[in-house]
């Protein structure tokens, strides 16, 4: 059985501290990969971790794989903030057999074939191009900081709420993806803001 993020992890501009651990995925993912360099990079190095963790929390269709050792695509759109931090923690994992594999896209009609998919900022503004490349797919759409983030058609976005990387999912966008996520990782979501 795995575990969960903690629904919160300080992080400051200038300094960071994990909130009390709860739920301690998150960080375990995270001490794994070298030390911060700042503050920026341990924010996303808590992202990727959370990316690579919310895999485990949905259940994709078997259908939907090209085989048993097919691979779990989890893919950044546009710049990547994650640098290598992403790809190098992934690197050797797998969930439910499925070994994870990372790929960096710069259109969004070439996501079609990707499980998890983080929009960076940068191409955020090609969201009805987004969400028509992958209409019928079964991608968890993954994005950060969205105005508006509950009519957006995306299903998760990171938030900073309080010095904390939180999260909100949008159970719309998630069923109409075709995707089912974990009640446990719905119970650590904030409420998506309109």
């Amino acid at each position: 059985m795995c575990s969960l993020p903690d629904k919160t992890m300080k992080v400051k501009r200038k300094s960071w501290r994990p909130a009390i651990p709860l739920l301690a995925l998150a960080w375990l993912t995270v001490s794994g990969v070298a030390a911060a360099r700042d503050s920026v990079t341990l924010e996303y190095q808590v992202k990727a971790a959370f990316l690579f963790n919310f895999g485990k929390f949905v259940n994709w269709p078997a259908a939907d794989f090209s085989g048993a050792n097919a691979p779990l695509v989890i893919g950044v759109l546009g710049d990547n903030p994650f640098h290598d931090d992403l790809k190098n923690m992934i690197a050797g994992k797998s969930i439910e057999g499925h070994p994870v594999v990372f790929r960096q896209f710069m259109a969004p009609e070439s996501v079609r074939n990707c499980n998890i998919l983080f929009v960076s900022q940068s191409a955020q503004k090609y969201a009805p191009a987004i969400l028509a490349a992958i209409r019928g797919a079964k991608v968890l759409t993954v994005t950060e900081n969205l105005p508006h983030f509950a009519g957006s058609g995306f299903a998760i976005n990171f938030v900073l709420a309080q010095d904390n990387i939180r999260f909100e999912i949008n159970s719309p966008a998630v069923a109409q993806a075709g995707l089912a996520i974990s009640s446990k990782l719905m119970s650590l979501a904030l409420p998506p803001e309109p």
